[in-house]
């Protein structure tokens, strides 16, 4: 089994994907980082079908927890929903939208197997908005609320507990 993170759509989240990275290697287990293409390009923009195919590839049809934050989230919902990936378990972080995409994905997905993590009052998504909505779509998903104003995850240790 992989674990595979997905992480937010800035460049700045790279430096948090590999502190997770080297908190898991710590603990004993391989984080695979997705570094989006856009990161090394001048003018950012993400595109989410290559990006998928990228994911895709590097999963190939093993096994895999999926750990995603933001934009990533996202990735994760189109995977799960088009049955692109075997997903073992699925860790959400800051949701930044509420659209169907989330709801055609985590209607098929095993709720017990599912956790969203969002920050109390993250600019992209207050957790009462968040948890209104995952609850919308499925009652038994766990959503954990964290004290935060910011859309930074910095919480590895919850992270790894949760994707175990």
């Amino acid at each position: 089994m992989r674990y595979v993170l997905l992480p937010g759509f800035s460049a700045s989240n790279k430096e948090w994907a590999h502190d997770l990275k080297d908190y898991f290697q710590q603990k004993g287990l391989e984080l695979h980082i997705v570094a989006w293409l856009h990161w090394q390009r001048e003018k950012p923009s993400f595109n989410m079908y290559q990006e998928v195919q990228r994911v895709v590839d590097t999963i190939g049809d093993q096994e895999v927890v999926i750990i995603a934050k933001s934009i990533g989230t996202e990735l994760a919902a189109y995977l799960i929903s088009e049955d692109l990936v075997k997903t073992r378990r699925l860790i959400l972080m800051g949701i930044p939208s509420r659209n169907s995409l989330y709801a055609k994905a985590l209607s098929k997905f095993d709720p017990a197997k599912v956790i969203v993590i969002q920050n109390s009052r993250d600019p992209k998504g207050y957790f009462v908005d968040v948890k209104d909505f995952i609850h919308s779509i499925n009652s038994k998903i766990e959503v954990v609320e964290t004290n935060s104003s910011t859309h930074q995850y910095p919480y590895n240790e919850l992270i790894y507990r949760l994707a175990n």
